[in-house]
């Protein structure tokens, strides 16, 4: 699907403003126009009672301006406010659903099975949020260095205000290293899912760093 328009999406809540409330990225063809198509790109958000973030979440996916998302939530079954969230802005979604999994791995992997045609894969939680273009940035990237199977970034850590109190820096991949400190900083990650398929999906038997696992 085409990620819709600031005017698009439902209004946002009394007192928000700023990205992604009253700002979003540019559209994708009007930055590049030379650029004849792109490859198709799939994000997975799991969630469950994830309320008072999962909107600033999946507006900041939505508004990417990219024309080749599909963008899929996987909640466990939410007794908040997330449920009213998601119909709010299930006309803009590839698909959701709601109901009891098996943990965070099993709903990342839910997702992506609702994604086959995706190119590129990523999951970003439901108390994260992308910046403006991370998502064609990405894609760029990954054209520039075609034999990448797998790229990352940096990303911010903020308080639940979104005020920033630290950048988490990425540091080359090192695998000796890796085995001491993750260098990876998940949200800002992105995988070819050929090289997801190569590397057996997430293992649902690992209920915690599953993304270090991978």
């Amino acid at each position: 699907m085409k990620c819709p328009r600031l005017n698009e999406l439902p209004p946002p809540p009394p007192g928000k403003s700023g990205w992604p409330w009253t700002e979003e990225s540019p559209p994708v063809q009007a930055a590049a126009p030379e650029t004849a198509s792109w490859p198709k790109i799939g994000i997975v958000t799991p969630s469950l009672n994830q309320g008072a973030f999962l909107e600033e979440t999946l507006r900041s996916v939505l508004l990417q301006g990219y024309p080749e998302l599909e963008y899929v939530i996987v909640d466990g079954g939410s007794t908040d406010e997330s449920i009213e969230i998601l119909r709010k802005y299930e006309s803009f979604l590839t698909f959701w659903v709601s109901e009891p999994d098996k943990g965070h791995a099993a709903a990342v992997n839910k997702g992506l099975e609702h994604m086959p045609a995706s190119e590129i894969v990523a999951y970003l939680n439901s108390d994260d949020v992308y910046l403006p273009g991370t998502v064609a940035r990405a894609v760029r990237v990954f054209r520039e260095h075609p034999q990448a199977g797998f790229l990352y970034g940096d990303c911010y850590c903020t308080n639940a205000e979104g005020r920033v109190l630290s950048r988490y820096s990425g540091k080359p991949f090192n695998l000796a290293l890796h085995v001491q400190e993750c260098l990876v900083p998940q949200p800002a990650s992105f995988i070819r899912r050929s090289a997801l398929e190569q590397a057996g999906f997430f293992d649902e038997g690992v209920l915690h760093c599953l993304d270090y696992d991978l």
